[in-house]
């Protein structure tokens, strides 16, 4: 994904309702886009560090049970909820889509429409 298309990406993110801020990154945590986050950097990082975690999940080991449903799946998308506000971080083929919320906001109807959003970026982009 080019810096153009992460910077289109991530203002288009912004505009989903209870999103706000957005930051796109490439799988490594290097900033491709941002709108209205004042460090972009460290949700990058937050956001390669949760993709992270979570694809080690679908990698087996001890899972009590879910090994064969996860190491068989892919990963979508991370919500973590906070005290100062809940993070979704969306996973595309070429990176990651970290959307900053008000708290309370990760739900299913944000959640899906940032997945659209990406889906659609990675039509435009094949």
């Amino acid at each position: 994904m080019t810096r153009e298309m992460g910077q289109r990406l991530a203002a288009d993110a912004s505009t989903i309702q209870g999103v706000t801020r957005a930051v796109v990154c490439d799988r490594d945590g290097g900033v491709l886009g941002a709108n209205g986050d004042a460090e972009p950097h460290r949700a990058a990082a937050l956001g390669s560090f949760l993709g992270g975690r979570g694809e080690a999940m679908t990698q087996g080991g001890d899972l009590r049970g879910l090994g064969r449903v996860l190491s068989e799946s892919r990963l979508r998308e991370v919500r973590v909820t906070g005290v100062n506000g809940d993070v979704i971080v969306v996973e595309s083929g070429q990176g990651r889509v970290v959307a900053g919320l008000n708290r309370g906001g990760a739900n299913e109807t944000t959640g899906s429409a940032l997945r659209s959003l990406v889906q659609r970026y990675e039509d435009v982009a094949a």
